[in-house]
């Protein structure tokens, strides 16, 4: 018997991964993949992107009771951009 109870909170919270907490939509993304592919929409995670793709009912479907919607109204969204190669200016010491 607790094995099974076992086995359904882990498929519970594998279940709970693919739950986005942030769903971004009606938007013009860059994925800035090999293929300069550009989506209507994407679901995120802690942080990290789960689908990606036009506004369809894939995406609609998962922004469903408390997660968190914002209808971007068509303005572009573009990946994080880090420049981890920079120099900085020594100080001069007084």
């Amino acid at each position: 018997m607790s094995l099974a109870v076992c086995q359904g909170a882990q498929a519970q919270s594998h279940l709970d991964l693919n739950v986005p907490s942030l769903v971004l939509a009606n938007s013009k993304i860059l994925t800035l993949d090999s293929r300069c592919t550009v989506a209507e929409a994407l679901a995120i995670r802690d942080g990290k992107i789960l689908p990606v793709g036009d506004n369809s009912a894939t995406i609609w479907s998962m922004a469903s009771g408390q997660i968190r919607t914002i209808d971007r109204g068509g303005k572009t969204v573009v990946p994080e951009l880090t420049d981890t190669h920079a120099h900085f200016k020594a100080a001069k010491p007084t």
